[in-house]
């Protein structure tokens, strides 16, 4: 009995059998002395009661009792726990005995003590002096707090500590966020002064300070970083962290909208210095990357810091050939994408032909970045420089559902599309030829060439849009659908964004994640645009999936054939369970036109599901998984009423239920009967269906707990 003891209550009491249980102390019956005394018991639960019961009762004369436990007592977890218990009541912390507790015996309550110096103001230099002997500590987690805490404080020698710990822990990508976070603009020369007083400086954390300067503009610490960062080595050549840090400071400063030109002016004087070491590298780089005898990842890195002025063009024009390894011929395109001279469109759009399939994804999306240069690629679609096939669907859609209707239309005539072709009817015409199957080694072929940009199946692709492996309905009219009608159930997760920045640059994405000052766009091939909100002038979401629709262009009736069988061959398809009397079979209409479904026709699959022998009904209706599939014949082209026989308790009624058939679907809340032996009728909504044969699938919207309902029955009636 699944529901014993639903009548008991939430909290349980799990004892061995055999011994008398340990009786539980009323310790809201004790006397004060007795209560702050009881907080060294060695039960956490009770633990946590007394503290609760302290801090409620708020009465002072604790805090002497408490101080004395935090000092004096053995257990280290009766002192953390009088610690914390203090810093609940109010002028129950002192900034002496939390400095002195910096110094406990036990990790845990130096850690804790370092995270309530949070609240007490500015440390002394007593307090300071034991913070900078905890740098050294080797208790990772102390450290850790120590790097976050101590940004809260504006003391001088703050900077010095975070750089302390920062030197330490240069290969520690969780305690350098956390010294980051820290940095401030009045720590940070004090932090750069201690990483680099030394012999030997940790240049990947140069790199990462020269980051957090940018962001935080702090003009001298910059000059002092870039003075660094463009040093020349003995050859006169640059490393590959030199390259990558003046790229990301030249990045930040594109995305603020301030030239290089308008910083090194701000500069003034102590600009010119730094300007000239900026040139060398540049022209240090340019050679580097056009040499064919260094290595590519070497050219790779003189490539990204190109792309900040139209000089660059020439360089990169010839790294862009199709005689240069795609690694760089994909740097310099990403490079060109920076420089927004009309001419890099036109390099673009003149050296489109000459790209393989990846690249002309990659040189889209640049292209699409601005207004100006869509209208450059709609120019060359409608003079027949391009044609519409030489654009990935992806691009194509951005086009079609464009933010300006004027390129909306222009697109809708290019690519000669009816934006209200009835996808579901597309389905039904493709289905027949995609249940007969198709070729496997043909699928794989098309599955790289058109789905691996966003969809991840074993070691080939990029985990972008939904996870293959994962999809509760891997049938073919399940995915023949998803393939030619995406956006018939969007999932929220993979709603396309499209951000514009204040500096016109448009990208567009799923939104992979998003903090209070940033978010995350994970656009096709896994590649992540990282944008800070300041710098967004406006994000909007669409209806639309990632995945666009008129993929028909590009596969035929016979292609979707072979995609679907090789993906089917290379995915977990469920096991479909049987039962007494259950034989799965098409479902044919009575005379008038009326088709009954029961349980014994059905495909039954999931976790929980079963055919229960009283009722004959599906019960136990549990899991995410579980879901029914009907396989029926439609006598006439025409609008169904779904309705349903169930019977579901109070306590489980709620969940929802879909209904779906060819890509269209519905989903409708389950309500109560009068208990599970009650079974009611009721229309639960609409289908508009083909004729021929037709799967309709019953499943739960979401996990349904404790169950979905106990269903008897489905009938299809023809709409009047």
């Amino acid at each position: 009995n699944v529901r014993a003891g639903e009548d008991k209550g939430r909290i349980w009491r799990v004892i061995p059998i055999g011994p008398k249980p340990r009786s539980i102390p009323r310790f809201d019956r004790l006397a004060l002395p007795d209560l702050v005394a009881a907080l060294d018991h060695p039960n956490g639960w009770q633990r946590d009661l007394v503290q609760q019961l302290l801090i409620d009762r708020a009465d002072v004369k604790a805090i002497s009792l408490l101080r004395r436990q935090v000092r004096n007592s053995p257990d280290p977890l009766c002192r953390l726990h009088s610690l914390c218990t203090l810093d609940g009541i109010q002028g129950g912390l002192s900034a002496e005995l939390v400095s002195e507790s910096l110094t406990d015996p036990h990790p845990a309550v130096r850690r804790h003590a370092v995270r309530l110096l949070e609240s007490l103001g500015q440390p002394d230099m007593k307090t300071m002096e034991r913070l900078g002997r905890l740098a050294d500590d080797s208790d990772q987690q102390l450290r850790l707090q120590l790097a976050y805490s101590v940004g809260n404080s504006k003391h001088p020698e703050v900077g010095r500590l975070l750089g302390k710990i920062a030197r330490q822990s240069a290969n520690d990508v969780y305690m350098l966020t956390a010294v980051m976070s820290s940095v401030s603009q009045d720590n940070l020369p004090q932090v750069l002064e201690e990483i680099t007083n030394g012999s030997s400086v940790p240049v990947d954390l140069l790199e990462v300070l020269l980051g957090q300067a940018t962001a935080l503009r702090h003009q001298s610490a910059l000059v002092s970083l870039l003075s660094k960062a463009t040093e020349p080595q003995a050859d006169g050549g640059y490393l590959a962290w030199q390259f990558s840090a003046v790229q990301k400071f030249l990045n930040s400063l594109t995305r603020s909208g301030e030239s290089l030109d308008q910083w090194l002016r701000e500069l003034g004087a102590g600009g010119t210095s730094i300007n000239k070491r900026l040139q060398s590298m540049f022209s240090s780089a340019k050679r580097l990357a056009g040499s064919a005898e260094a290595s590519v990842s070497d050219r790779i890195s003189a490539v990204r810091v190109l792309g900040h002025s139209a000089q660059d063009l020439a360089v990169l024009g010839e790294l862009f050939k199709p005689q240069q390894p795609p690694e760089l011929q994909s740097a310099s395109l990403e490079a060109i994408g920076r420089i927004s001279d009309p001419d890099a469109a036109k390099l673009l759009l003149d050296n489109y032909r000459s790209m393989g399939p990846s690249l002309r994804v990659q040189a889209c999306a640049v292209l699409l970045r601005r207004e100006a240069w869509c209208d450059k690629l709609l120019e060359a679609l409608e003079m027949k420089m391009l044609a519409p096939t030489d654009l990935d669907a992806t691009s194509r859609q951005r086009l079609l559902v464009h933010n300006q209707k004027a390129v909306r239309d222009r697109a809708a005539k290019v690519f000669a599309i009816n934006l209200d072709t009835d996808r579901a009817k597309l389905v039904a015409e493709y289905l027949p030829i995609v249940r007969m199957g198709g070729d496997p080694q043909h699928g794989s072929q098309l599955f790289l060439k058109r789905c691996a940009q966003c969809h991840k199946l074993g070691d080939v692709g990029h985990a972008v849009g939904p996870d293959l492996m994962s999809l509760t309905d891997k049938s073919a009219e399940a995915l023949v659908t998803a393939v030619l009608d995406p956006n018939r159930a969007v999932e929220t997760k993979f709603t396309t964004f499209t951000a514009v920045t204040k500096t016109g640059i448009t990208h567009s994405g799923i939104l992979s994640s998003e903090t209070a000052n940033s978010l995350i766009l994970r656009a096709a091939e896994g590649k992540e645009i990282s944008l800070l909100r300041n710098e967004i002038e406006e994000l909007q979401s669409s209806t639309k999936s990632l995945m666009p629709e008129g993929l028909e262009r590009d596969l035929s009736p016979y292609d979707a054939a072979a995609l679907v069988t090789y993906i089917r061959q290379n995915v977990p398809l469920p096991m479909m369970k049987s039962f007494p009397g259950n034989a799965p079979r098409v479902v044919q209409a009575d005379a008038e036109g009326t088709i009954t479904l029961t349980p014994f026709e059905a495909e039954i699959y999931g976790s929980t599901i079963v055919i229960e022998e009283q009722h004959k009904n599906l019960g136990w209706w549990s899991s995410a998984d579980d879901i029914v599939v009907w396989t029926i014949n439609i006598p006439t082209a025409a609008k169904y009423t779904v309705e349903w026989t169930w019977a579901c308790d109070t306590q489980a009624a709620g969940n929802s239920v879909t209904v779906e058939a060819l890509g269209r679907s519905f989903t409708r809340k389950v309500g109560k009967t009068n208990g599970w032996d009650d079974y009611q009728t009721i229309e639960l909504g609409t289908l508009e269906l083909p004729a021929g044969e037709v799967r309709l699938t019953l499943k739960p919207a979401s996990r349904p707990l404790p169950a979905l309902g106990d269903v008897k029955s489905v009938v299809l009636r023809l709409n009047p």
